[in-house]
């Protein structure tokens, strides 16, 4: 009778559909690059911008050296349970870095080009967390410049409505400051003038005793310097929104699904 019961047990386990969920990791540095407050802050945002497009998003520094960068991309992200989204990664072995998309995204694969170059400025300083900043600025604005240009395809008077901005709390911190000061200053001038009890004096001799007060001039001589400046090339950023149409590499990864990428390339 037990012997019936377990194998009734197991065959209950193996018929009832089991979910796997995904890891729900964004931000994984093997290569121990970012501080612990870059990783919280870029985790935020990362999370903020998954939920808003239903997508998964992952940053990927590592030390591993690869000879396809792309592959190497898509079988990361599959292997932490993901299936549809972005992964930037940053090999830092071959100095080289890259953009994939993997799943339904893959429409927005004509901005990666551009993605490409949004990165490059930061990474050329080697201002890590700025790169894997600037790529999560560049999913949001990916998917903001399809809309538009859509939208600007099927009306070319398209002009999206500009909602008045609200005051920031800097600028209210602003007010507070200037009127504080304000009054503060009204304050000392009544103050001041209620000072009547000593004349001015142009020096202050009656303070100073000749037997422990003593003044002298000390300086160093500053020979020479020498400065060696190298140009540092740079790619400007503009708030206009990404046009499309750039060239990208398509592929397939190791469990057969296909992905779009960059190709790889130095910093």
């Amino acid at each position: 009778m037990k012997k019936l019961l377990s194998i009734l047990f197991v065959s209950f386990l193996l018929l009832c559909p089991i979910k796997i969920e995904a890891s729900n990791v964004s931000i994984v540095d093997e290569a121990n690059i970012l501080s612990n407050d870059e990783e919280y802050e870029l985790e935020q945002y990362y999370k903020q911008i998954a939920e808003q497009y239903d997508i998964d998003i992952v940053a990927y520094i590592t030390d591993i050296p690869t000879d396809n960068i792309d592959l190497q991309a898509a079988d990361y992200f599959e292997s932490l349970g993901y299936s549809n989204g972005f992964i930037f990664e940053i090999n830092m072995a071959n100095s080289e870095y890259d953009i994939v998309i993997l799943g339904e995204e893959q429409y927005l694969a004509e901005y990666i080009e551009e993605g490409m170059d949004y990165v490059y400025d930061s990474l050329s300083n080697g201002d890590f967390y700025g790169a894997c900043r600037d790529f999560a600025y560049f999913v949001d604005e990916a998917h903001i410049s399809h809309d538009y240009n859509e939208n600007q395809q099927n009306d070319p008077q398209y002009n999206p409505q500009i909602e008045p901005q609200k005051a920031s709390p800097l600028s209210l911190l602003g007010i507070s400051a200037g009127t504080g000061g304000v009054i503060s200053l009204i304050a000392t001038l009544i103050m001041y003038k209620q000072l009547k009890t000593e004349g001015k004096k142009f020096d202050a001799s009656n303070y100073v005793k000749s037997t422990n007060f003593n003044l002298f001039r000390q300086g160093d001589i500053f020979l020479y310097r020498n400065v060696n400046r190298r140009r540092r090339p740079r790619i400007e950023k503009n708030n206009n929104h990404f046009h499309g149409g750039g060239s990208f590499t398509s592929g397939h990864s190791s469990s057969g699904h296909s992905f779009s990428g960059g190709g790889g390339r130095k910093f």
